[in-house]
């Protein structure tokens, strides 16, 4: 009977594009660590995790983040686009590299620790494809369980009977510690805006467009903890990681190849059109899951492993679930499009006027 829990594609219900969306979940902050890790470096507070999660602040940052810039493009139009004078200092290039350096290191710590949490929550028997497809989906285990009545996931094993362990969902093993930081680097990630501003350079749209769209879509997939927030910090991470070193390298004067510029940018474009096709994939998906189960100890003690079969009758489960985590999905995919665009036009632009100057 084992053999026939699957994972499938089909149409959604329509309930999940319900508008306005469900209420987020309750806000529940990490765990606090036991002991110092390189996986879990600092407690989240819970007063400044509250905050952070606040409507107000996402919402107002993003607003005044726009005026900030267009008033300081127009005094630096006024001033003729000319550096200020604190660019000219030693401490400026410092801060600059370690601005850059920072990111970069961040960036690679949360895309590590993404992986490392994706691997430890998949299941010890890999060719359980039902069993994959929750641990990617059941984003919220004790709240999901709740709701529909379901058992702690099952491995397969031949014969019908499977091995009964304890599993975290990918949300309770590291991936809300994480998600957390990756939000909250993005009021960070808005110092790049600043350092172009004090070298006297006009902030484009692109800039301002992809920094305050990424804190508010950020902070919506953190509230409705959406399962393809997984797709999207680890592609994130893992190009910001590679952008930031590049970035450390220029600001010492460094020559780096003009292709790996080109590289980067490519790389950025084909980050949101994946990223976009495989979260909207998770749409589509639906797994089954045993239910009933009974236990049946055996004989077998070689072991020491505690085994039961299963009962006949299964459950199909969508990966997604709940009207908040599609509205997630919808307003990152409209960020995304313009944001898209946006970039294929700046690519166009810079590339092919680097390609003129060198025809010159």
């Amino acid at each position: 009977m084992s053999s026939a829990l699957s994972v499938h594609l089909g149409l959604p219900e329509a309930r999940i594009f319900g508008f306005p969306p469900e209420p987020h979940p309750p806000l529940i902050r990490p765990a606090s660590r036991m002991r110092f890790s390189w996986d879990r470096p600092v407690d989240i507070p819970s007063t400044i995790y509250s905050f952070s999660l606040d409507a107000r602040l996402p919402i107002l940052t993003a607003c005044f983040y726009i005026t900030f810039v267009y008033v300081l493009n127009h005094f630096n139009k006024r001033r003729q686009y000319r550096p200020w004078p604190i660019t000219r200092t030693a401490s400026f290039t410092y801060f600059a590299f370690a601005h850059n350096l920072l990111l970069s290191l961040f960036s690679a710590w949360i895309f590590l620790g993404v992986c490392r949490t994706v691997i430890s929550s998949l299941p010890p028997q890999p060719s359980a494809p039902y069993h994959v497809a929750e641990a990617f989906c059941r984003f919220d285990l004790s709240e999901y369980s709740k709701s529909h009545n379901t058992l702690l996931p099952l491995t397969v094993h031949d014969g019908g009977f499977s091995r009964a362990y304890q599993v975290k969902s990918l949300w309770e093993s590291g991936m809300d510690y994480y998600t957390w930081m990756f939000y909250i680097s993005k009021y960070y990630e808005i110092m790049d805006t600043l350092l172009l501003l004090v070298k006297g350079k006009k902030v484009s749209f692109l800039q301002m467009y992809h920094h305050a769209g990424a804190i508010i879509c950020t902070w919506v997939g953190f509230l409705y903890r959406t399962p393809q927030g997984v797709v999207g910090v680890s592609l994130n991470t893992g190009i910001h990681t590679l952008m930031y070193l590049y970035y450390s390298l220029t600001t010492l004067k460094i020559k780096v190849p003009a292709f790996i510029k080109r590289t980067l940018t490519r790389l950025q474009i084909a980050q949101f059109i994946l990223g976009a096709l495989a979260s909207w994939l998770y749409i589509f998906i639906s797994y089954d899951s045993p239910i009933d189960a009974s236990l049946v100890p055996t004989e077998d003690k070689s072991d020491n492993q505690t085994h039961i079969k299963r009962g006949g009758e299964s459950n199909a489960i969508p990966c997604m679930n709940n009207s908040g985590q599609v509205f997630a999905l919808m307003l990152t995919t409209l960020y995304l499009i313009p944001l898209t665009q946006l970039f294929l036009r700046f690519f166009g632009r810079t590339y092919k006027l680097e390609t003129k100057k060198k025809a010159i």
